[in-house]
């Protein structure tokens, strides 16, 4: 809606721009008429509206001192000038206070429409400029963010992140030193995060805006309730003083986190290192967090651990509850739970991790055979802790991910060679079709069977219906394409089988938490 405001002394030029800016165009709406300068003024600071139309003649201030003013505090309105013959020589007075046109007076119609026209569509080119300029802060601000969980990604998993660490520096504007904090959530924010992906967003921007106030920072990602943030920071003599302001930052972000999400959070924190010794920092912030004293709190720094202590018992043995969980059905998510665990035990003797590396291996693989059709075993236990015993340090997550990563696979398969033939039928032709509009009826009439009992024999199989299994698989396939494509989502909403974007809109959010143009935005290929 364009906002329209007229300062004139006689209302009945009001009355007729008002109309006919209104006759234009439906959201175009005159919404005050003054006619005094000093009103005039007021109502631009309370009113804000987009245009004014301005006669030069004005009680009180005259017309060209009023803009004056305006131009003090609001340079983005825009203004026309109405002014008769005996006036016309002082419209030269409004050079350079940013005058968008002139009308004589009386209003001839025609220049009316001229003028407002030509204002309009120099609006919209201003929108159309900010809509591309925020477009392009989007993008950057989405570029780095991606980078931000590169740099946390290599620190996790690659060894070698050293060699890239110049270009993540001059990327993120990165200075030479600084610390890691490792961020745990409670048991809340998993069973929430089931929802979507929305939790997650919300947290990154919690911890994004409080660190950044006081540092350059970077902020991971979440993997399944953890996430890690390193923060920009140059060693002080004072240590104590500085451990201090670094644990008032921490417990900053566990009260915002608690305000905003509800969630229980506790924080452990690395020592100081240059950019290149991160991951000391890194192993630092779990140990601080996997250990505890009579006397732990929300929040602790690596100095105030003493060399002695316990891993926090309970929250190992959740994670390893969620693990033996997802294993069970062949979740992705497992990858997820075993990379906590493992960190969990780097604070652990090598010969120690080891053992607990094969006892989670071993629970692993039992719960899933007692899943399976047979007694046929997955894993052969002996064999792994032959080749666990020349295990080094450094290769030692590497081998239980691949390990891990096996029994997953093997999982899978078996799981699908359970599923009856009338079954995978079915989901082939789906996967061929998913893009058109399938029915029960064509899916039934594929593989045989009448609707009705197809129907019921497909929900007892795959603990769905139909049409939710249709539903999710063109979700995720829509998640892919965003992921890795630059397509509108309208386009993707035709490609996976919908006809209707605002329906595909409200379908993807009520399965993934966010509407598919945020899921773009966070996640979308470049």
């Amino acid at each position: 809606m364009y906002k329209i405001l007229v300062a004139d002394e006689d209302a009945q030029n009001a009355t007729i721009i008002g109309r006919m800016a209104e006759k234009m165009a439906r959201k175009i709406k005159l919404i005050e008429h003054t006619a005094s300068g000093g009103e005039t003024i007021q109502k631009i600071k309370e009113l804000k509206p987009d245009i004014l139309v301005l006669d030069v003649k004005l009680s009180g201030i005259n017309g060209i001192e009023v803009v004056r003013r305006i131009r003090v505090f609001n340079k983005k309105v825009h203004i026309i000038i109405l002014t008769s013959y005996s006036y016309f020589e002082l419209a030269k007075e409004f050079i350079g206070l940013n005058v968008d046109g002139y009308l004589l007076k009386p209003i001839n119609t025609e220049e009316l429409l001229r003028t407002l026209s030509a204002v309009f569509h120099k609006i919209s080119g201003e929108e159309k400029e900010r809509e591309i300029a925020y477009q392009k802060e989007m993008d950057r601000v989405t570029g780095l963010k991606f980078t931000e969980y590169s740099l946390i990604y290599s620190l996790l998993f690659n060894g070698d992140y050293q060699s890239s660490i110049g270009l993540y520096t001059n990327l993120l504007g990165l200075e030479s030193e600084g610390y890691v904090i490792d961020v745990e959530l409670g048991h809340q924010f998993i069973e929430k995060s089931k929802n979507g992906d929305k939790l997650s967003l919300v947290l990154y921007e919690c911890i994004k805006n409080i660190v950044s106030k006081h540092h350059t920072c970077v902020v991971g990602p979440c993997i399944v309730n953890r996430l890690v943030v390193y923060v920009c920071d140059k060693k002080s003599p004072d240590t104590e003083k500085q451990k201090q302001k670094i644990l008032k930052l921490c417990n900053l972000i566990i009260k915002n986190i608690k305000e905003q999400l509800n969630i229980v959070v506790y924080i452990g924190v690395g020592g100081i290192y240059g950019i290149e010794q991160l991951y000391l920092s890194y192993e630092e912030a779990i140990k601080s967090l996997r250990y505890k004293r009579d006397d732990f709190r929300e929040s602790i720094h690596i100095a105030d651990i003493e060399d002695k202590m316990t891993i926090v018992h309970d929250s190992y043995i959740e994670l390893e509850r969620l693990l033996i969980e997802s294993v069970k059905t062949g979740q992705s998510d497992s990858m997820d739970y075993f990379t906590s665990l493992l960190d969990m035990l780097k604070v652990l003797s090598l010969e120690d991790r080891k053992n607990k590396i094969i006892e989670l291996l071993i629970l692993a693989c039992h719960s899933a055979r007692i899943e399976g059709p047979n007694e046929g075993t997955f894993l052969d236990y002996l064999s792994y802790i032959e080749e666990l015993r020349d295990i080094q340090e450094t290769n030692l997550d590497g081998w239980a991910y691949r390990k891990l990563q096996y029994l997953i696979k093997t999982i899978r398969l078996r799981k699908t060679a359970k599923v009856p033939y009338v079954i995978h039928s079915a989901i082939a032709f789906i996967e061929k079709h998913y893009t058109e509009s399938i029915s029960l009826e064509e899916v039934a009439n594929h593989v045989g069977l009448t609707p009705q009992y197809f129907s019921t024999y497909f929900k007892e199989e795959m603990d769905c219906n139909l049409i939710d299994y249709i539903t999710k698989l063109r979700i995720e396939k829509a998640k892919e394409i965003i992921r890795n494509s630059q397509m509108s989502v309208q386009e993707i909403c035709f490609i996976v089988g919908y006809h209707d974007p605002n329906y595909f809109s409200r379908i993807f959010k009520k399965y993934v938490g966010v509407t598919p143009t945020k899921y773009k935005k966070e996640y979308g290929g470049v």
